[in-house]
């Protein structure tokens, strides 16, 4: 009987140890959580910054010591946290260097309990350091003012970022004539850019671009001669007999534009030859701004007619006669 009564009292003993750290729980869950501080927050930073600067935050409010600080920076990409604590109602927090690197407009967020404060900051590029190679298009104009192309120059800091539109920048132009020329221009969204024209000299411009201690290297734009100014044809020697066997030689006088730049090696040009026994198309190129091609004497006599078209200006045209076997007649025109 007294080893019943044991058994009991310990299966009782035990029953009232689990009802009581059951009671401890459900009293410990029903406790209220202790409340976040939720005071006012005062964020302090400057409106702007440099690329690549430390940038330093001054966090304020009357949350107690020791309570975590976090500060959220969003800029570019993806957000940066920051963290510190409150000492005497405030937090001191920086944001490094290498975190500023990307130019733009960034929102700083405080945090200290429930409570949040926010400031703007932005970043704005540093010092043009690099300029590109000018961009000319096309890279071949005719000599005058009619025609012309495009040099567009791109700038950036050490960062890669763009410079605030409307950064200086020069472009500077050396002719083939031995004249120079600064364009001064500005940028906008990193860029600057000009119309070229050829001057008057046929030959390679130079562009080039500066800003501030910045220099790009050159790019070159070709300008040619493309607009030929009247020319003449002369045949060496002016005439021959009509033997089928002999040659003359067809000659064009120098092939030059309004300025004197004679037509580019290579330009094609074609004489026609009109004879009584038919017509001939014979092409030829450009050497030095003149351009020859060699025509053999017909076996039967009579006069042919020559005439030499290039870029769309044709010469005037030149008479040969090619005598009978008996003499040689002087040149008609």
């Amino acid at each position: 009987m007294r080893q019943g009564t044991g058994t009991w009292r310990q299966a009782t003993a035990l029953l009232l140890t689990l009802l009581a750290l059951l009671l401890t729980g459900c009293a410990r869950r029903g406790q209220a959580a202790t409340p976040a501080w939720d005071g006012v927050l005062r964020i302090s930073a400057p409106p702007l910054a440099h690329a690549g600067e430390t940038v330093s935050v001054l966090v304020e409010g009357a949350a107690p010591d020791g309570a975590e600080v976090t500060l959220t920076v969003m800029l570019g990409y993806g957000p940066h946290v920051y963290r510190a604590q409150m000492i005497r109602g405030a937090a001191a927090l920086a944001i490094p260097a290498a975190d500023t690197r990307e130019a733009g407009a960034a929102t700083l967020v405080a945090g200290v309990g429930a409570a949040r404060a926010s400031t703007s900051l932005n970043i704005v590029a540093g010092p043009t350091t690099t300029l590109s190679e000018p961009l000319v298009g096309p890279r071949s104009i005719c000599v005058g003012e009619l025609d012309h192309s495009l040099a567009t120059v791109i700038a950036s800091d050490q960062y890669d970022n763009a410079p605030a539109d409307g950064t200086g920048l020069t472009l500077h132009l050396s002719y083939p004539d031995g004249s120079l020329a600064a364009l001064e221009l500005r940028t906008r969204g990193g860029m600057a850019w000009a119309p070229l024209v050829g001057h008057r000299r046929a030959g390679t411009v130079a562009v080039g671009a500066t800003s501030g201690g910045a220099h790009s290297s050159d790019a070159d734009m070709s300008v040619a001669a493309c607009v030929p100014t009247p020319f003449s044809l002369r045949a060496v020697p002016p005439g021959l007999p009509a033997d089928g066997r002999q040659i003359l030689t067809l000659r064009t006088s120098p092939i030059t534009d309004s300025y004197a730049n004679p037509l580019p090696d290579g330009t094609l040009i074609t004489f026609l030859v009109a004879a009584p026994s038919g017509e001939l198309r014979i092409p030829a190129q450009t050497i030095g701004g003149v351009a020859e091609v060699t025509l053999r004497a017909p076996q039967e006599p009579g006069t042919a007619s020559v005439r030499a078209i290039i870029l769309g200006v044709e010469s005037a045209p030149l008479e040969i006669v090619f005598s009978s076997m008996g003499g040689l007649a002087p040149l008609h025109r």
